[in-house]
């Protein structure tokens, strides 16, 4: 268990960079910030703060923060299972379930994934 924490704490920068580039390239500007946290228990948290997308401003200036809320999860849900994705493909990570953290705005959200 010791030697695959330690193999998982090495990938901790690699999937923070990758993190980034997947939302740069799926949405066109750089994330505010990610965090990549590995737990005892060989588990993984990514905590993620980004942008309002452009359709989300918009919304806003339209007092349609109801809209906005919606746009804002629907983005985190595919980006949610993009994530997924490359941690398979990319770092073979063999992934048994992902789930978003609940979060006061969209703009900062959690990823609790369980590695099995």
């Amino acid at each position: 268990m010791e030697k695959r924490f330690s193999e998982l704490q090495s990938l901790k920068i690699p999937i923070e960079e990758s993190t980034k580039q997947l939302f740069r390239d799926s949405l066109g500007y750089e994330l505010n910030r990610v965090e990549c946290r590995i737990l005892e228990s060989r588990d993984l948290i990514v905590n993620i703060e980004r942008k309002d997308s452009a359709t989300e401003r918009f919304l806003l200036t339209q007092n349609r923060a109801d809209l906005a809320l919606e746009i804002g999860s629907t983005i985190n849900r595919i980006l949610k299972e993009r994530l997924t994705l490359t941690l398979i493909d990319k770092f073979g990570l063999s992934i048994a379930e992902i789930s978003c953290l609940q979060s006061a705005t969209p703009n900062q959200f959690g990823l609790f994934i369980l590695v099995s």
